[in-house]
């Protein structure tokens, strides 16, 4: 099914960036080999405990993922940059007005716009559970060497 144009199913994946690991074969690509060798063996709900997380966050490594389920639910891995509301792979379309991809943005100064491009560097975000700082106080962990927020440090008893 990884290769059909049309499907109907209860979760998708949105991948950017490249599983070098998975790569290599000219029937499928990079995305399709790991959703089928490691995503597929868990089930959504799975994806929110924090030491599969962690497990997966180092899997990913670079890359960027969004899963999403017919249910409503959504987690990502990998460092997204969240700007107005919506969650970026990348600081590429950050700068522009999502209406005109040519009109700056005119309320982002340099200095803002920087802030915001460092994301989880700055440490504004659970490196397990994504959940921002606005909302949960972040430590950095010796085992994990992220910042992470207390329930997940509770979870991952080591």
């Amino acid at each position: 099914k990884l290769c059909e144009i049309e499907l109907s199913c209860d979760t998708v994946v949105a991948h950017n960036g490249h599983f070098l690991d998975y790569a290599g074969s000219k029937q499928y690509s990079d995305t399709q080999i790991f959703i089928s060798k490691v995503l597929s063996k868990f089930k959504f709900e799975d994806l929110l405990n924090p030491k599969i997380r962690m497990l997966l966050n180092i899997i990913t490594d670079e890359n960027r993922l969004i899963i999403m389920n017919t249910s409503g639910k959504v987690t990502k891995f990998g460092n997204w940059i969240k700007s107005k509301g919506l969650y970026y792979s990348n600081n590429s379309l950050i700068r522009y007005n999502l209406v005109d991809d040519y009109y700056l943005d005119s309320k982002y100064d340099e200095k803002s716009f920087a802030e915001v491009s460092r994301g989880y560097t700055a440490n504004k975000f659970c490196y397990l559970c994504g959940l921002p700082s606005s909302e949960v106080e972040l430590k950095y962990d010796e085992f994990v060497k992220e910042y992470i927020c207390e329930e997940c440090r509770q979870t991952i008893r080591y």
